[in-house]
């Protein structure tokens, strides 16, 4: 997968929806100057008693086991919404690993998540000072999908971007939640002390929630294969737990959507003035459901995404 397209498909996806903070394309230099950091940070259990702590206060609790808990949560959401996002336009899986990804940090919360270098999963770094994608074709993918004739008239010194390989969700769990996640959980659960069962289930609601964002973003007829996908990435064996969320249906402006319950509680609900989440385990059943489907109904609808 070429650069390019990843970073069209990143670009795509900031404009998509004001709940994904994706920066659109500024490189580590750039975001370093303007207080981001390598979201390799995250790894490091000393990291995360501030982080805690800072989220706790934010949300008028005293409490390290909430604010580690919602930290842990916002962070995942963000990371799966640029990865998983770029992984459903493009077919791609992100490379993930230390200094591949870059977050902006305020009072605890993830508040931006970066790409400043994109490229996929298991591509040799470039030769410092070689061009990014040399030699590409500027017209997207799914430019080149919607207009057949495109093809006819493209460069001749120029190759065509190749055809998006098919999408992996067993790949893109991965390096997600095995590679990129798993190290998160373990370092914040130092200054949390969630049980695993809680801290995991946190990042399968953040995968969860993102999956059905993507669902109303992308067009009717992509969504029966966008939802299969979807299982099989929370059924993927990269999940230390078989039975944190369940996908559901829910009415839609356009038809049913994608929405998720989840089988355990993120604690956001022990802070003053808090409640449960719409999705969250504590809730009655047909309470929970009614709460989803006025979320969707209430809930601004994100930009039309086209996948490659």
């Amino acid at each position: 997968m070429q650069d390019a397209a990843l970073r069209e498909a990143i670009r795509r996806l900031a404009a998509c929806d004001d709940r994904l903070p994706v920066d659109p394309g500024r490189d580590a230099t750039a975001l370093a100057a303007d207080g981001w950091t390598s979201a390799h940070v995250l790894v490091d259990p000393d990291a995360w008693p501030a982080v805690a702590q800072d989220y706790a206060a934010g949300i008028g609790s005293a409490r390290s086991t909430v604010g580690g808990s919602c930290a842990l949560q916002g962070y995942a959401w963000r990371v799966a919404g640029l990865a998983i996002g770029a992984w459903a336009l493009t077919g791609a899986v992100l490379d993930l690993g230390p200094g591949r990804v870059w977050v902006r940090m305020e009072g605890g919360r993830t508040v931006g998540v970066a790409a400043p270098d994109p490229r996929a999963d298991g591509t040799p770094p470039r030769a410092p000072g070689s061009p990014a994608d040399p030699s590409l074709d500027p017209r997207s993918p799914a430019d080149l999908c919607r207009d057949p004739g495109a093809l006819a008239d493209a460069p001749a010194d120029r190759p065509l971007h190749p055809v998006p390989p098919p999408r992996d969700p067993g790949a893109l769990a991965d390096a997600l939640v095995t590679r990129h996640l798993a190290p998160v959980i373990a370092a914040s659960r130092t200054a949390s002390r969630l049980s695993q069962r809680v801290a995991w289930g946190n990042v399968a609601s953040a995968c969860a929630s993102v999956l059905g964002l993507l669902d109303r973003a992308l067009p009717a007829d992509a969504r029966p294969g966008w939802r299969a996908d979807a299982e099989r990435f929370l059924a993927a064996s990269a999940w230390a737990f078989d039975d944190l969320v369940d996908l559901v249906r829910v009415p839609g402006p356009d038809g049913d959507v994608l929405a998720h319950e989840r089988r355990t509680c993120c604690l956001m609900r022990l802070a003053p003035g808090k409640g449960e989440c719409g999705s969250c385990e504590r809730l009655d059943p047909a309470e929970r459901r009614a709460r989803l489907t006025r979320n969707v109904a209430d809930g601004v609808a994100p930009g039309r995404l086209v996948p490659a």
